[in-house]
């Protein structure tokens, strides 16, 4: 099946493409670097960490959930120096949103297993004793609809 794989890939036209590719990498970086464009630099290589940190957590949620703490933890220093510029923010959310995705599939696989507490029924209870109490109407002070005017 490799070999089926293998004959159907011209690598001639693979190499040239990555050639291409790389030249005109190149030439935006030079671009940007003539320009003294810092930001946009600084930007692009958020992007690529970004994207190495996307290749570890798919191949290992675990990791994936420690990295983006550390991301979490640098993010309001690439803010401050970048402006509070939204592809920071977009990039925390796709960092936290393909770690719940790779652990939601090692949870299919069964690779992880899931934590049930043994007081669960009595924790239940409570949170639907609270949720009841908030809602009541009648109390003075508890209810979610108990407005006074003054």
């Amino acid at each position: 099946m490799i070999r089926q794989l293998n004959a159907g890939i011209n690598w001639r036209q693979c190499q040239g493409l990555a050639i291409a590719v790389g030249l005109v990498v190149t030439w935006v970086l030079a671009g940007w670097i003539v320009a003294d464009a810092t930001t946009d630099l600084i930007l692009a290589a958020l992007a690529f960490i970004v994207v190495g940190i996307l290749v570890i957590t798919v191949k290992n949620w675990r990791s994936g959930f420690y990295l983006s703490l550390v991301w979490l933890l640098f993010e309001d220093l690439a803010r401050k120096y970048l402006g509070s510029n939204m592809y920071i923010y977009f990039g925390k959310d796709v960092l936290i949103g393909m770690t719940y995705l790779s652990f939601f599939l090692a949870l299919r696989r069964r690779q992880v297993e899931t934590f049930r507490p043994p007081f669960l029924f009595p924790l239940s209870l409570f949170f639907w004793l609270t949720r009841g109490i908030r809602l009541d109407h009648q109390l003075p002070n508890g209810g979610a609809c108990s407005r006074t005017s003054a």
